[in-house]
């Protein structure tokens, strides 16, 4: 850490507005399940099977699924889904697709982690590699580009946001 050197600015990614979340169940709560001869599914499952395919915006088609769980004798109290979204207009899982020009290349890379070269003010270069552990971790590595003359002893450190 160089006391001279001012800090860097590393700022968030824009939403681009097409990002929806249905948790089975919200924080500190549990998620329940149901035996159906050999097969087994949670709560959740049952109510999204029902609605997945109605032609209303995928937010709305989650509520129904939230209303229904909170109806069910088994789980009131018990069970709370939770939903997330950064919808920025109406979306539906039965929207047609259409695959001309550039979306399709953007689907393509999709699920391919991003790669970023920050560039700090002392003029030290840092690429960050993202990687996909999970669906929802994802793991963040830095690696040192060679560092300008003036620049003797360069160390990287990541940290968790706080």
């Amino acid at each position: 850490y160089n006391l001279e050197c001012a800090l860097s600015q590393v700022q968030p990614l824009e939403p681009w507005g097409n990002i929806v979340y249905g948790y089975a169940t919200c924080e500190d709560a549990e998620a329940y399940e149901l035996q159906d001869g050999e097969f087994s599914s949670g709560i959740f499952m049952k109510y999204l099977k029902k609605h997945i395919l109605q032609e209303k915006k995928v937010t709305h088609m989650l509520e129904d699924v939230l209303e229904d769980i909170g109806r069910d004798p088994l789980v009131t109290g018990k069970q709370v889904m939770e939903i997330k979204h950064t919808l920025k207009e109406a979306r539906s899982l039965t929207d047609p697709i259409c695959p001309l020009g550039a979306a399709v290349e953007r689907w393509g890379c999709g699920h391919e982690p991003p790669r970023e070269t920050v560039t700090f003010p002392c003029g030290a270069r840092a690429e960050l590699r993202f990687q996909h552990l999970f669906s929802n971790v994802m793991s963040v590595c830095a690696k040192l580009q060679d560092p300008p003359a003036h620049i003797t002893d360069a160390h990287l450190m990541l940290r968790q946001p706080t």
